[in-house]
C-alpha cells in the first residue's frame, strides 16, 4: 500500500514540478496543490473534485488532464472516466515524455473495466434464470418477453456485445420455446456482422433457420436481423418462409427493402415493396384491436420517405386508419418536404454547416427534434463527436435527448478516424457523468428489488448503458493508438 501511494504521489507532483506543465491561472493553480494534497492523503474523489474545478479554468491543460486520470483510475468503478482523461492527455500531447507509460496505464484500465463488465453480466445472466416461465395453461395470453425465455434472450445480447458469442449462444440453448432460440441466435449473428465477422454471422444465421424450421412465423425476425447485418440475399431466402403471418411478411419485406435502400438499389427496394402493396391490400379490414393493416401501411409510408418517393409515401398514409401512424408518415413526409424546400437542413448538414442546419431545423416547429437528433448524427459522423453531444443536449425531451445520445455514440463506435481532446473530455463531461460511471456500487444498491423479473430488467438497463459506452471508449483508444503506432 505503502509503495501504491508513493507512485501515485510521484506521478502527480512530477507534473506541478513542470512536466509538460501549462501556465495555469491562480484560482487553477491553487485548485491543482489542493488536488495534489488530498491525493497524499489517498482521498482520490476529493482529489479528482479539486483537479476537476481546475480544469473549468484551465479547459485542456496538460497536467489537470493526467491528474485527473492518476485520481480516477484509483477510484474503483471509474476505469472508463480514467481512460478517457488519459486519452485526452495523449490527444494534446501525443509526444509526451510519459506517453508510454499512459497507454500501459489505459490497458490495465482496460482490463479491469473487461473483467468488471464480464462478472457484472454473468450477475445479470444468473439473474434472467430466476425469472420464472408462466404456467404452461397460460402461456398464450402472455407476452414471450415477460417470462424466462425473453429474459434469457436478452442475457444472450449482453454476452454476444462483450465478445463471448460461444456462450452467447450457450445461453440461448436454454430458451425452451424454439422461435424465441431462432431470434436469440440470429441476434448473435447480428453482432458479430457488425463487428466484422462475417463468417461467423452466417454460421449463427444457419443455426437459427435450423432452430426455426418448424416455426415459420418466427422466422420473420431472423430475416430482419440478416438484412441489417447486409445479408440481403439470405434475409430474402428467410423472409419467403414467413408465409403464415402477413403482417410479419409485410414488415420484412420493409426492412429488407430498407437495407436496399441503403445499399443504393432502389429498384430491387421499389420490387420488393410492390409486393408489400399486395400484401396489404388484401389484408382483413381492422377489427377491434388489430391494426396490422395500418401498420403494414406506416411501413410502407416510413420506407417511401426513405426512398424520396414522397407520392407514394402520401398514398400509404391515406390507407392509414390508426391516428398516430397515420401522423407518424405524415410528419416524416412533412420533413422531408422541408427538407427538399427552402428549409434545405439535410444538404446544410451534409455539406458540414451545422450551425446552418440547425437554423433551418429550428423552423420546423414541434416536430423538429427528429430533426436534430439527426444533424447530430450526421456530425458525429464528420468526426465532431463533441460538438454532435453538445447538438444533442439542446433537446428539451429527456426521451429525445437520451435516444439522440445513443445514436451519437453508435456513430462513434463507428469512428474510422482518432479522436481530439475535447472529444475524450466531452465523453467524461457529458456521457460519463451519470452514477453508473461515477458512483456505480453505490447506484447498484439503489436498483429495484422488487420481482425476479424487475430485478433482472434493472440489471440489463445498467449492463446495457456501461457496455455501450465501454464500446465507445475502447474503439476511441484503437483509434488513438493506430496513429500513434504510424507515426
Amino acid at each position: 500500500m505503502t509503495t501504491q501511494r508513493t507512485t501515485i504521489i510521484a506521478g502527480l507532483l512530477l507534473l506541478v514540478a513542470g512536466v509538460l506543465r501549462a501556465e495555469l491561472p491562480p484560482d487553477a493553480q491553487s485548485a491543482m496543490e489542493k488536488g495534489v494534497l488530498a491525493a497524499q492523503q489517498q482521498d482520490y474523489a476529493l482529489a479528482a473534485k479539486y483537479f476537476a474545478e481546475a480544469r473549468e479554468l484551465a479547459p485542456e491543460a496538460p497536467e489537470l488532464l493526467y491528474n485527473l486520470g492518476l485520481a480516477e483510475s484509483k477510484i474503483p468503478g471509474r476505469e472508463l472516466r480514467a481512460i478517457a482523461w488519459f486519452g485526452a492527455y495523449l490527444a494534446a500531447n501525443p509526444a509526451a515524455p510519459n506517453a508510454k507509460a499512459v497507454r500501459k496505464q489505459m490497458d490495465a484500465l482496460d482490463v479491469t473495466n473487461q473483467v468488471n463488465i464480464t462478472r457484472f453480466i454473468k450477475t445479470t445472466t444468473d439473474a434472467a434464470n430466476l425469472v420464472p416461465n408462466p404456467d404452461r395453461q397460460r402461456e398464450d395470453l402472455i407476452m414471450p418477453s415477460l417470462y424466462r425465455g425473453g429474459s434469457l434472450h436478452y442475457a444472450v445480447i449482453l454476452l454476444a456485445k462483450n465478445g463471448n458469442s460461444a456462450e452467447a449462444l450457450k445461453v440461448a440453448e436454454g430458451i425452451g420455446d424454439a422461435g424465441m432460440r431462432s431470434r436469440a441466435q440470429g441476434v448473435v449473428g447480428l453482432i458479430l456482422a457488425k463487428s466484422g465477422d462475417k463468417a461467423g454471422a452466417r454460421k449463427c444465421f444457419s443455426l437459427a433457420v435450423r432452430t426455426g424450421k418448424n416455426t415459420g412465423s418466427s422466422n420473420w425476425a431472423l430475416a430482419v436481423n440478416q438484412a441489417w447485418a447486409g445479408e440481403i440475399e439470405a434475409a430474402l431466402m428467410t423472409a419467403e418462409s414467413v408465409t403464415d403471418d402477413a403482417w410479419a411478411s409485410g414488415y420484412v419485406k420493409c426492412e429488407i427493402a430498407k437495407a436496399m435502400i441503403e445499399k443504393g438499389d432502389i429498384p430491387a427496394a421499389n420490387q420488393l415493396l410492390a409486393e408489400v402493396e399486395r400484401i396489404a391490400y388484401y389484408m382483413k379490414n381492422e377489427i377491434g384491436d388489430d391494426t396490422h393493416k395500418s401498420d403494414t401501411y406506416k411501413s410502407l409510408g416510413e420506407v417511401y420517405v426513405q426512398a424520396g418517393d414522397l407520392a407514394a409515401a402520401h398514398k400509404a398514409a391515406d390507407q392509414i386508419k390508426v391516428d398516430w401512424y397515420k401522423k407518424s408518415v405524415l410528419t416524416e413526409i412533412s420533413n422531408a418536404q422541408a427538407a427538399k424546400q427552402k428549409y434545405d437542413w439535410k444538404s446544410q448538414a451534409k455539406s458540414g454547416d451545422f450551425a446552418g442546419a440547425l437554423q433551418a431545423v429550428d423552423k420546423l416547429g414541434q416536430e423538429k427534434w427528429t430533426a436534430v437528433s439527426a444533424v447530430a448524427k450526421m456530425q458525429a459522423g464528420s468526426g465532431d463527436f463533441a460538438g454532435a453531444l453538445n447538438t444533442v443536449a439542446t433537446i428539451p425531451n429527456n426521451w429525445g435527448k437520451d435516444h439522440a445520445r445513443w445514436v451519437v455514440i453508435e456513430v462513434q463506435i463507428q469512428r474510422q478516424s482518432p479522436s481530439a481532446p475535447q472529444d475524450w473530455i466531452a465523453l467524461n463531461t457529458e456521457v460519463l457523468s451519470g452514477p453508473i460511471f461515477t458512483e456505480f456500487s453505490s447506484t447498484l444498491a439503489t436498483l429495484p428489488k422488487g420481482s425476479a423479473k424487475e430485478t433482472f430488467d434493472a440489471l440489463y438497463d445498467t449492463a446495457s448503458e456501461v457496455l455501450l459506452m465501454r464500446a465507445a471508449v475502447t474503439r476511441m483508444m484503437k483509434m488513438q493508438r493506430t496513429k500513434q503506432i504510424k507515426s
